[in-house]
């Protein structure tokens, strides 16, 4: 087994996964997005506490936008 230096564990892999957020594709241009949908998201922002959970914000915030 080869070790690694530091500067190699901190330079990102090709192996690992890059991002989380996968943008989808769209087909068309013809869609509206009203303004109860940009309350819901304004009303749930995330605020950085040390108690809230950010996996469950971005969980929520796909499923709002996916109304």
């Amino acid at each position: 087994m080869a070790e690694r230096t530091l500067k190699e564990y901190a330079t990102p892999s090709t192996d690992e996964p890059q991002a989380i957020i996968v943008y989808p594709t769209v087909e068309g241009n013809n869609f509206e997005i009203k303004p109860a949908l940009l309350n819901l998201v304004q009303q749930n922002q995330f605020s950085r506490s040390l108690t809230e959970d950010p996996n469950l914000h971005i969980s929520t915030f796909f499923r709002l936008s996916g109304t």
